[in-house]
């Protein structure tokens, strides 16, 4: 039997956009892993940034040498910003621990990862989805 077949791989080959999520619910006293997915098997750092505010419509990267890339992030509320690496073909990984503590009820945090991923656009710098966790129980 084949496997490739069997189980499709997706490569990172800038077909498809770095994918943020979150690998469980940002519940309050937790510690929830955000990850990086469709990223090529050479990319093996990203700029990862949190804020306190999305934007409502996102702007376009297309000026910086990126498009087709957006920003989703209120850049006036941004509050974290720093660089991540991997060992291949591990996916980027940044856990996000919550204080357990009940004022942090309903607060929202925005996420968003940019692969340096040179050779798939004049920049060399994909930007994935905006990702918002709004915190909870």
């Amino acid at each position: 039997m084949d496997i490739s077949a069997a189980l499709p791989f997706q490569s990172g080959d800038g077909k498809l956009p770095p994918m943020l999520t979150m690998d469980a619910r940002p519940v309050i006293g937790t510690t929830p892993n955000i990850i990086t997915t469709n990223v090529t098997l050479a990319t093996t750092f990203e700029i990862f940034v949190a804020g306190l505010g999305g934007l409502p419509t996102p702007v376009s990267l297309q000026p910086y040498g990126m498009p087709g890339c957006f920003l989703h992030l209120n850049q006036s509320l941004i509050v974290a910003a720093f660089l991540l690496g991997r060992v291949p073909p591990a996916d980027f990984s940044q856990p996000f621990a919550i204080p357990n503590n009940p004022s942090f009820q309903s607060v929202q945090f925005f996420f968003q990862a940019a692969p340096l991923t040179s050779g798939l656009n004049p920049a060399g710098i994909l930007s994935s989805n905006g990702l918002c966790a709004r915190l909870g129980q």
